[in-house]
This record gives structure tokens, C-alpha cells and sequence, in this order.
């Protein structure tokens, strides 16, 4: 029998110019794994604009991304998270903003949709080398 997991946890992260979606992926895992914050799953689900910058969004089964997301954002990207009325963008700059619901729960682009082991799973970082 399959274990389902539920992804129930939409985030997203602020990549950079030249980068693939899968550096946030890694940078989601080794992030999470630093301040024990772990995880099985990560999907990213695309690549969305807000504030004329570039977020991959992505759903995990993580219970609390806050200090994930916090020290992502400390190291100098810009992040958005779950927010106590929906979602909210917080950018390097200091200026924060809400994200429709809308925005963070479409339905991902085709072919932009790829899923990695989060640092739950023995030998996660492998999918990375």
C-alpha cells in the first residue's frame, strides 16, 4: 500500500536570475534540515511574478515552515508564506503585501510539476548531486 501524504502547506520562494526551480527545492530541504524543521515531500508545483519578482510556489507536508522560511528569507530571498487571513509577500527591501489565495492555490502550469524527498527521508540529499 502506497503512504499518501497530504501537501497541505503552500509556499514560495524568490529565485534568483539564471536559476532552476530545482535550487529552491534544494534550498527548501537543506534549509528545513538545518533548523530540524522536517519534512517528506516538496512539490513544486511553478514559477509565479509578484512584485516583479520571480517565486517558485510549492506545497510540502511541513507543519511549521516558519523558521525555514524565516532563515531563507534572513540569507537574502524574498519569501511568501501563510499569513493569519491568507498569504502574504515579504521582500528584501522591507515591504510586505498580500498574495491572493487565488494565486497561491491554481492549478500548476503543465510540465512544471515536479515533486523531491524532503530531509524525513533517508538519503534526500541524493536527488540533488
Amino acid at each position: 500500500m502506497i503512504e499518501s501524504i497530504a501537501l497541505n502547506t503552500t509556499m514560495a520562494v524568490e529565485l534568483l536570475a539564471k536559476e532552476e526551480p530545482k535550487i529552491v527545492a534544494h534550498l527548501l530541504c537543506l534549509t528545513a534540515a538545518e533548523v530540524n524543521t522536517l519534512f517528506r515531500r516538496v512539490e513544486i508545483l511553478d514559477l509565479i511574478v509578484v512584485g516583479g519578482r520571480r517565486f517558485v510556489r510549492c506545497r510540502s507536508d511541513i507543519l511549521n515552515p516558519y523558521p525555514m522560511l524565516e532563515l531563507i528569507f534572513d540569507r537574502g530571498r524574498s519569501i511568501i508564506m501563510p499569513g493569519p487571513t491568507g498569504y502574504v509577500a515579504k521582500f528584501l527591501n522591507g515591504k510586505t503585501g498580500p498574495v491572493s489565495n487565488v494565486t497561491m492555490h491554481s492549478t500548476p502550469r503543465p510540465g512544471q510539476r515536479v515533486t523531491y524527498r524532503g530531509p524525513k527521508i533517508k538519503l534526500w540529499a541524493r536527488q540533488f548531486a
